[in-house]
């Protein structure tokens, strides 16, 4: 399914769409799939944003890592912004992770998704939060976060 627009969704749920996203890897905001997007199969940006002497990653290979990698990804392409937090990035997006999964074991593919969708997205889309977090910027994975969300709260 592609949007034309923003979604229209319950702000519950995009709510705890951006929670989730804080959880699993700090990072909190809402998005839309685009060009580049997990679903996409985009090739992982250098951290200027670049794909120069990046490997090219689909985002069937960036799936099939284990958690700890696709973590690992994603705070490679963020420790240029420096936010606070950036020494336990991998730890934090790690336990995030394992944390909502324990709530909602059912949410695997759903949060799998999401996680895939984040370690996909270059440097450019993302932002650090006042608490020192990194941040996707808003017209990021929503579709991704949206069905987590949504498989959080429905348990669908």
């Amino acid at each position: 399914m592609t949007w034309t627009s923003e979604p229209a969704y319950p702000v519950p749920v995009r709510c705890l769409a951006a929670c989730l996203l804080v959880t699993l890897a700090l990072a909190c905001g809402s998005a839309s799939s685009e060009p580049g997007s997990a679903a996409d199969g985009a090739a992982v940006a250098a951290p200027d944003g670049s794909t120069a002497g990046t490997p090219d990653l689909s985002s069937a290979a960036v799936a099939a890592m284990s958690i700890r990698e696709r973590c690992a990804l994603l705070c490679l392409t963020v420790a240029p912004l420096q936010c606070g937090r950036s020494a336990t990035c991998a730890f934090d997006c790690e336990e995030g992770y394992a944390t909502v999964l324990r709530m909602a074991p059912r949410c695997d593919p759903e949060l799998g998704a999401l996680l895939t969708c984040e370690a996909l997205r270059p440097l450019m889309d993302w932002e650090c939060d006042v608490d020192g977090n990194p941040l996707l910027k808003d017209g990021v994975c929503e579709i991704e976060g949206y069905n987590a969300g949504r498989c959080y709260l429905n348990g669908s």
